[in-house]
């Protein structure tokens, strides 16, 4: 299942930024900067923020369809009018002689832009959310900012296909989504809806996530994805659709006959309401990936990696927490953990430790030692492509399993963080920029796959 939100840490690259600029503003004054008070304090590093929305002040914007409204006035598309649609065309497929990727960016996140910014020349599609469905009516809060928009654009010549998920500030709006599909005029009113935001917007398609479905409901998606990509193939628009692993609620085949890319999202094995576990071992994604190629054609099948971890406190009802791969790295240096991979984690990197409290905890992540092992997996069974969940979480390894010349030896070295990370919950910070790559003891069996690693040296960032 695609989640939401790992770290909820959002304004910490911005409190850096404004600290950067007060220290160098007094420099060029001439004046020694003894200390620096903030007010109100700034959050500890676990801290979540829970108000989405609020935190960033991105206008979301509620786009509706009624038969006895005035028609709206044109609006201005998000995106240049040079934009290259993408042939609906199953022929002319982005991907026909290209080994696709393809990346997740979300907005509320701004390491997601950062990590964009630095890969947009190694991505091929890239899905921002912009479109959410939260009730069962025929309406859709858009929240398209225009300012990571822009940047998007700038940074890259990717496709860019804007998300519509059912999941909305910590919510999944699973019954509100399965009321509105079993109304055939609220379902047929919310394509045109749609339909009318794609192509006003200059996209070259759209990302279809609607989760948390029933089996019963299958019949009924399945006639709003056929409706909708009818509809956005008469204006040369693609439509790709996520379905999560061993799920009823979705008909694989006949998903893959009518949409032009399926991304088929391969991790969750274990998740947080789950035990401790690997995310996605070796033997559970290899037979995903062998029943999506059962039933969705090889040239539209993408398979969704995950970049993320979860810390379990073993012996609790609590969830996990989610982490991105930079602050398992941080936590694996607090508590002198060395994290490994191995036949018996199922190829996942894990680690345990004990905290203050006593209580013990499992940490399980994927990194770029497991993205290659995925990668390979999805490569030799005739995919179409990877796509990963999701920009700003990811291990910087990850993008080396594009370059040609990347075997498993060149997963050793592990780059250095770009993640700030404040040890302290007092208001008077001082930041260090000795950031350090870290190093990883490796073997690789005869398939080029990495079958042991361990980290004798952890990659660290700005403290």
């Amino acid at each position: 299942m695609i989640f939401e939100d790992f770290s909820k840490k959002r304004w910490k690259r911005a409190r850096l930024i404004f600290i950067g600029i007060a220290i160098l503003a007094a420099i060029l004054l001439g004046g020694m900067v003894t200390s620096f008070l903030v007010n109100p304090p700034l959050p500890s590093v676990r801290e979540r923020q829970n108000n989405i929305a609020k935190a960033l002040n991105i206008k979301a914007n509620i786009i509706s369809q009624d038969k006895k409204a005035k028609p709206r006035a044109a609006k201005k598309p998000l995106l240049p009018q040079t934009t290259t649609p993408i042939s609906a065309n199953q022929n002319q497929n982005l991907g026909e002689n290209h080994f696709l990727s393809s990346a997740f960016l979300v907005q509320d996140d701004p390491d997601s832009l950062e990590s964009y910014k630095r890969h947009a020349s190694s991505t091929d599609i890239v899905f921002p959310d912009w479109y959410f469905l939260n009730s069962s009516q025929c309406s859709v809060l858009e929240k398209a900012d225009p300012e990571i928009t822009k940047a998007m654009t700038d940074a890259g010549k990717a496709a860019i296909v804007p998300r519509l998920t059912n999941g909305y500030l910590g919510k999944w709006y699973g019954p509100e989504t399965r009321q509105m599909l079993h109304n055939s005029e609220t379902s047929g009113c919310l394509v045109n809806v749609l339909s009318d935001l794609v192509v006003k917007s200059g996209a070259a398609g759209i990302n279809i996530d609607l989760e948390n479905l029933q089996p019963e409901d299958k019949d009924v998606y399945l006639d709003f994805l056929k409706n909708l990509t009818e509809t956005l193939h008469k204006n040369n628009k693609m439509v790709t659709v996520d379905v999560t692993a061993n799920d009823p609620a979705y008909d694989l085949e006949y998903i893959g006959q009518t949409a032009d890319y399926v991304v088929l999202m391969a991790y969750d094995e274990h998740y947080p309401h789950s035990a401790p576990g690997p995310i996605a071992s070796a033997d559970w994604f290899d037979d995903v990936v062998s029943q999506g190629v059962g039933a969705i054609p090889k040239n539209k099948l993408i398979v969704a990696l995950g970049a993320y971890g979860y810390d379990w406190t073993i012996g609790s009802s609590t969830p996990a927490n989610s982490l991105k791969f930079s602050e398992a790295m941080t936590l694996a240096a607090d508590v002198g953990a060395q994290p490994e991979m191995n036949h018996d984690s199922g190829f996942n990197m894990y680690f345990s430790y004990q905290d203050n409290a006593n209580q013990k905890h499992q940490v399980w992540f994927l990194n770029g030692t497991t993205a290659w092992n995925e990668y390979l997996s999805a490569k030799n069974a005739g995919t179409a492509g990877v796509a990963l969940w999701r920009l700003g979480s990811e291990d910087e390894s990850y993008w080396q399993i594009f370059d040609a010349q990347t075997n498993g030896q060149s997963f050793a070295v592990a780059p250095k963080l770009t993640s700030v990370n404040f040890e302290s919950d007092s208001e008077l910070f001082k930041l260090k920029y000795d950031r350090a790559a870290g190093h990883l003891q490796l073997t690789t069996d005869t398939d080029g796959k990495i079958d042991y690693a361990m980290y004798d040296q952890l990659p660290s960032g700005y403290d």
